[in-house]
């Protein structure tokens, strides 16, 4: 694994909830199936379909921020043709995160990488 998708990989544990305990194992408070946790090294965010579509379905359930609204409405959309992923804000109406690199799950893991940093600088 590259020195960039480890960093990528770090990102993405973050935004799911994970931390990092003082010899670098991420785990989630509370949460037992995580069998001790995971080094930066072993995560498959960059890898495994299992990995990166918790993602993707966390970046969907992120809600519309509207006291006004009586329904829950997601806020954000993945769309993933062919090989291209692209994110979109449903109330900008912008395009927050996208890739096209040949691959669906390249394009995927990239554009994810793209949404939490537009993400953590916008909450």
């Amino acid at each position: 694994m590259t020195e960039e998708q480890c960093n990528s990989n770090k990102l993405i544990a973050e935004f799911m909830g994970f931390n990092p305990n003082p010899v670098g194992i991420y785990r989630i408070e509370g949460v037992p199936w995580h069998k001790g946790g995971y080094y930066l090294e072993t995560m498959k965010y960059n890898s495994s379909w299992d990995w990166l579509m918790t993602v993707v379905e966390k970046i969907e359930e992120i809600p519309i921020e509207d006291d006004n609204l009586t329904i829950k409405i997601h806020r954000f959309i993945v769309e993933t043709p062919l090989t291209l992923c692209e994110i979109y804000d449903t109330v900008s109406n912008e395009l927050i995160g996208s890739g096209d690199h040949g691959s669906k799950i390249l394009s995927t893991y990239n554009a994810v990488v793209e949404f939490i940093e537009w993400y953590n600088k916008n909450r």
